[in-house]
């Protein structure tokens, strides 16, 4: 019996994730990466038994929430940036276009690159709970709800991240484009944060320009709230130790329409840029 097209694209997009998923864990970015977040979580961890050594009794609210934070802060842009590269690279190599002599299309392509991300940071979200099970049981700081909740969310903040970042890489049309659009954006992102920070801590009565600046600078931060993928995994975060059920399920469903949005656009800007260089 002959296959339906919806089979030869669920082929297609396996064949592709896996393909792609064996070649994230031959390279040597991903434990960079990984070893990096657990070098800065682990400063942080001392930081906090050091504060408790000082101090004696210590009562430290979900200790382990900013190392998760840092965790998945390194992790999401690192594979990002991954996504931002993995169809211009192809693109611009030319191995793209041997894919495509098969039964592969736009939409699979890009399915098959969502899903082997997904996979790997799923990898790396079971080393990044192993680790903080060691730095548990060494400092008898404990795994909280509010930790296992933010790991769970975890994987709906990585998804806006993988998503942006394949968006990014299906417009562009080379590598070196999209690692720098990525880089700037996510500058932009972290810079207009910063300001936003900066602003709300002045205090009492202020000039009119101020004012009027900061008014304006709070309404725009909103709205870029709904398009960085920066904003999702911090709201996150927040969701997750506050444990208020309609903020999780906000920060699910948030994400989920964020990341088909994204996944969508993408597959619309990839069939129009084509798989030729």
């Amino acid at each position: 019996m002959a296959q339906s097209p919806f089979s030869y694209q669920l082929n297609s997009i396996k064949t592709i994730a896996r393909r792609e998923f064996t070649s994230i864990f031959y390279g040597i970015g991903v434990y960079l990466a990984l070893a990096l977040a657990f070098v800065v979580s682990s400063l942080i961890i001392m930081g906090y038994t050091g504060a408790v050594m000082d101090a004696g009794l210590v009562v430290l609210p979900d200790p382990m929430m900013s190392p998760l934070y840092i965790i998945l802060l390194i992790s999401t842009v690192y594979l990002g940036l991954s996504a931002t590269v993995s169809i211009s690279r192809e693109r611009e190599r030319g191995t793209m276009e041997v894919l495509f002599y098969g039964p592969v299309d736009g939409a699979s392509y890009v399915m098959g690159k969502y899903i082997e991300h997904m996979a790997a940071f799923i990898v790396m979200g079971v080393a990044s709970l192993v680790f903080l099970g060691l730095a548990s049981s060494i400092t008898r700081f404990s795994l909280t709800g509010g930790v296992l909740k933010g790991l769970v969310l975890s994987i709906f903040m990585a998804s806006c991240m993988i998503s942006f970042g394949i968006f990014l890489s299906a417009v562009t049309g080379k590598m070196r484009n999209s690692i720098l659009l990525f880089i700037l954006v996510m500058a932009a992102f972290a810079g207009f944060s910063a300001l936003e920070g900066y602003l709300l801590s002045f205090q009492g009565d202020l000039s009119a320009p101020l004012e009027y600046g900061r008014t304006f600078v709070a309404w725009l931060a909103h709205s870029i709230g709904w398009v960085s993928p920066l904003s999702y995994l911090s709201r996150g975060i927040d969701a997750a130790r506050i444990g208020d059920v309609r903020q999780l399920l906000i920060n699910i469903i948030s994400p989920v329409l964020y990341s088909g949005i994204l996944l969508w656009l993408s597959m619309i800007a990839f069939e129009r840029k084509g798989v030729r260089r």
